[in-house]
């Protein structure tokens, strides 16, 4: 995650006790599907309430991109 990569407390919360993985794709698909949704669409009261893509955008001029 941009704002955050390693908090890997949220990873497995959100992603690895959450869901049972029947192969090693899904189990490498769903953080990667979770990361790219946090950095794309959620919202941060910490950013003002802007996604962590827009933040960078906005603030240092980064561009953040899908995995």
């Amino acid at each position: 995650m941009v704002e955050s990569f390693n908090n890997n407390k949220r990873i497995k919360k959100n992603v690895l006790k959450k869901h049972h993985f029947s192969t090693i794709f899904e189990l490498k698909e769903k953080p990667i599907d979770f990361i790219n949704e946090y950095n794309h669409k959620t919202r941060l009261k910490s950013l003002n309430y802007k996604t962590p893509k827009e933040f960078l955008k906005e603030n240092k001029g980064l561009e953040v991109k899908y995995i």
